[in-house]
């Protein structure tokens, strides 16, 4: 599994962190900041809730 998100992450130009938060967000609907920090076990402000990619 390990292996299929490599690969994946690769080829649409994310890091393997990016990938395994656009799966919570997915998994999630819209979780706030403070969800995905709590899920990932990132810092808050290492996270950006801003419309990067005109979503939201």
């Amino acid at each position: 599994m390990i292996v299929f998100h490599t690969n994946l992450s690769g080829r649409v130009g994310l890091g393997t962190a990016e990938e395994k938060v656009l799966e919570l967000v997915c998994r999630a609907g819209h979780p706030s900041v403070g969800e995905l920090a709590e899920q990932t076990g990132m810092a808050k402000n290492s996270i950006s809730d801003g419309d990067c990619c005109g979503v939201g």
